[in-house]
Formats: C-alpha cells, structure tokens, sequence
C-alpha cells in the first residue's frame, strides 16, 4: 500500500509535526557530512541545525533539511531527504540513498 501524505499542513498539524521531531532528534547523536552532530532541546535549535524549510506541493507538503546532510546509516547510504505527514497523521521521516530509493521510518 502507497503511502499518502497531506498537500498542506493546519497549525495543528505542524505542532504535531514539530513535536515528533523534538521527541527524535532531542539529546541524540546522528553521523552528518560535517561530522557527528548532538541536537539539544527544541524545535528552533533541530530546525536552525537542519536547515528545515516547509514547502507544499500537489505532491505533498513537508520539511526538508537544508544545511546538512544527516545519514541513518554508519555507511552514510541513506540521507534524510524530508520529514513529512501522512493522511493518517503519521510522522514519517524520509531517507533516500543516491539512487532515490526511500526508507520511510514513522518518528
């Protein structure tokens, strides 16, 4: 089954979605192409960091970092590409390797 994200975000959801984030990345360690890299508290200090930027589209609406490269992986195959919302209300982190071949993983 395809997964489905929204086009577009209410205040609602990007509370929601800035939530999910803080509760991910917060206090944790993540190998970057600047090094390894430790976000503190709070969504400004992990957007700043990232460089997140909302766009929409009809494709569907996310944040997308913009500063750094993040990996998922030790081999640094897998890059985080967005962070998107699903239909569902799912927050869903998107990673890509270089030939955009995605994991989707729920945060």
């Amino acid at each position: 089954m395809k997964t489905k994200f929204l086009t577009s975000w209410n205040t609602e959801q990007f509370k929601l979605v800035e939530k999910h984030i803080v509760n991910h990345f917060q206090r944790k360690s993540f190998e970057t192409n600047n090094g390894l890299c430790t976000f503190n508290t709070g969504f400004n200090h992990i957007s700043n960091v990232l460089g997140l930027a909302y766009t929409s589209s009809s494709a569907f609406a996310g944040y997308w970092p913009c500063n750094i490269s993040l990996y998922l992986d030790y081999m640094n195959k897998y890059t985080l590409t967005g962070i998107a919302l699903t239909e569902g209300l799912e927050v869903i982190a998107i990673y890509d390797d270089v030939n955009e071949n995605s994991i989707l993983i729920t945060i």
